[in-house]
């Protein structure tokens, strides 16, 4: 429809008689009578106001935007310049933390200045407490540590509901740092439930620190262990270039390091990967559904050519993370190089704006929503909503009706990525325009990487009674290598 100027021609425009009330892919005679009609067609009129309305703004913001983007263009240009503030901007300093891998800083203030250079375990009886990794950046202290206290308590639980809560986490014990006289709790904490085969907990936890109370020596108590357990940090390997860091590789803008320690027949590789920020939570470890997709995750290779696949059993009997690799290579093998096939990688998309009407059963809802994405134009297509009981619905969503939401996606010519699914986060708005999160579940399947397309399954609270959604959604990635790291065989 032609865009009017004043409210009363845009009102005219329309006709209730012809107007499409049903929102669907198809063009079905709604059976609504005219007084429901009235008040659809009124809350359609609302949004065209709005939208019509948005338009302009952003056509008016456009040329804002483009004058922006000649001075960005320029900042971008002199960022090259040797010997310029931007230049010097640009470069990112690298630091190497034992036990979490490289990070990157962007200027002084947030360089990582002391680092813990070996883990610290305090045992007391059957208890214990290891500090596997700490570091000091800025004013924050962060720690990361293994223990099992409280664990051996588990058995003296009187309900199921306290048994879940100490094994989710939320009732384990709590961590402080000492200073002096002062005992101050951790600011933050994460903890992960403990490992059913070890009975260890894992935890990161953080604690701003005053200036005039930074040190290299750090004391911590926990509840439930009677021991201190006290650290020193040492100054950390810090510099510009990749290579002064440790063994790396480097993609495009992706660097990927390998720590590497070799215990007799055992080779333990800590992988670490920095990405531009839009790469959220890279990795290189493959899960077990995502093992098919590939050709090969990562792997160890000697002198002579041998291959050799890593020990996952290893890896969890040491309560490592999934960016540590174990691999078995004979004491006299030498030569050896890391491949990294490919890494995995999201990118979010939470702009609030791909809003469509819930789709009634056995109807189609166009979306025909394209989002580019780095290298990818990701078109969102359609959604429908599947019943109860259908075979399409796996065997923990045969419950309930699910929403489908089909996508599709092309990539840039020369783009080493590739999309591997798309994970929806739906919320819904309401009668006031006004958007609620809500508690839903996601069955994300993995397209076909040859016909770039896939389907997304949502469950939500009150499905059936929703008007109106927003679509967000991550898109998860994989980037094509190989990045081969020569170890150095300490």
């Amino acid at each position: 429809m032609a865009e009017k100027r004043y409210l009363d021609e845009f009102l005219e425009s329309y006709d209730v008689n012809k107007m499409s009330l049903n929102g669907t892919c198809e063009s079905d005679e709604n059976p609504i009578g005219r007084n429901s009609a009235l008040q659809y067609m009124d809350d359609i009129m609302k949004q065209k106001i709005i939208m019509i309305t948005k338009h302009k703004l952003q056509r008016r913001n456009l040329i804002i935007r483009y004058a922006v983007a000649v001075c960005i263009l320029l900042a971008l240009l002199s960022s090259f310049i040797p010997n310029t503030p931007a230049y010097a901007l640009r470069q990112k300093i690298l630091s190497y933390i034992p036990g979490i891998g490289v990070v990157e800083s962007m200027d002084e203030t947030d360089i990582v200045t002391g680092v813990l250079a070996e883990p610290v375990k305090v045992t007391d009886d059957d208890k214990f407490v290891e500090i596997k990794s700490a570091f000091l950046r800025g004013n924050v202290l962060a720690i990361t540590g293994l223990t099992n206290v409280g664990i051996k308590d588990a058995k003296h639980f009187d309900t199921v509901k306290e048994f879940k809560e100490f094994y989710s986490g939320e009732t384990a014990p709590d961590i402080y740092l000492v200073q002096g006289h002062e005992r101050t709790k951790a600011g933050q904490r994460i903890w992960t439930g403990p490992s059913y085969e070890t009975s260890v907990y894992r935890t990161d936890a953080y604690f701003y620190i005053d200036n005039n109370k930074i040190t290299d020596t750090f004391v911590f108590e926990m509840d439930g262990f009677k021991k201190q357990i006290k650290i020193l940090l040492t100054p950390a390997k810090t510099g510009m270039d990749p290579e002064e860091i440790g063994n790396a590789a480097v993609i495009d803008d992706v660097m990927i390091f390998a720590h590497s320690i070799r215990e007799k027949d055992i080779v333990e590789v800590l992988i670490s990967i920095v990405a531009p920020s839009d790469f959220k939570n890279p990795r290189s470890y493959l899960f077990d559904d995502e093992a098919d997709l590939f050709k090969s995750g990562v792997y160890l290779t000697d002198q002579s050519g041998t291959r050799y696949e890593p020990d996952n059993e290893l890896r969890k009997s040491r309560d490592s993370e999934i960016n540590y690799f174990y691999f078995h290579v004979p004491e006299d093998r030498q030569g050896l190089k890391l491949v990294i096939p490919q890494i995995i990688f999201k990118r979010d998309y939470k702009e609030n704006n791909i809003i469509i009407s819930m789709p009634k059963e056995n109807k189609e809802t166009c979306i025909n929503e394209k989002i580019q994405l780095g290298s990818h134009c990701i078109s969102m297509d359609k959604a429908s909503l599947i019943p109860a009981g259908s075979e399409i619905l796996p065997g923990e969503f045969k419950a309930a009706n699910c929403l489908m939401i089909e996508a599709s996606a092309t990539t840039e010519i020369g783009s080493r990525e590739s999309v591997l699914r798309i994970i929806p986060d739906i919320q819904v708005m309401n009668s006031l325009f006004h958007l609620m999160p809500v508690s839903q579940s996601i069955y994300a399947e993995f397209w076909d990487l040859k016909l770039h397309s896939g389907y997304s399954l949502i469950h939500f609270d009150d499905l059936e009674e929703t008007k109106k959604i927003i679509i967000n959604f991550s898109a998860e990635l994989s980037m094509t290598g190989p990045w081969e790291i020569q170890l150095d065989g300490k």
